[in-house]
């Protein structure tokens, strides 16, 4: 048992649950926008799916969905593919996202 490695694989998944909870925010505003979880869920398989095919590509490090799989070392080493470009692309996703559903909340659908 090594201390240190247990804090590095917990902040390992840490950074890789954070990256995966900043790709939400799209998936909140196809919620919203198709008004159920249905849309929502199609969505999220469409994500997964083309984020394994592009990933196998090589690309996936341009696609957000496929950059916490890649950041955990799922299929390669930890990391190995992605730079910065990778996390700001992700971080611009869950920007989009979260400014799409506010919009979404505070004008569609309104009686004023």
């Amino acid at each position: 048992w090594d201390l240190r490695l247990f804090y590095s694989s917990l902040l390992h998944i840490f950074i890789t649950a954070i990256l995966a909870a900043l790709l939400c925010p799209p998936v909140f505003f196809v919620a919203s926008a198709g008004r159920g979880y249905l849309a929502a869920l199609g969505f999220v398989i469409l994500t997964v799916v083309l984020a394994q095919i592009i990933g196998a590509l090589g690309f996936g490090a341009y696609v957000p969905w496929a950059v916490p799989a890649l950041y955990s070392g799922l299929g390669s080493e930890s990391g190995g593919s992605l730079n910065i470009f990778s996390y700001i692309i992700v971080l611009l996703t869950s920007l989009a996202g979260l400014s799409a559903t506010i919009y979404w909340w505070k004008y569609a659908d309104q009686a004023k």
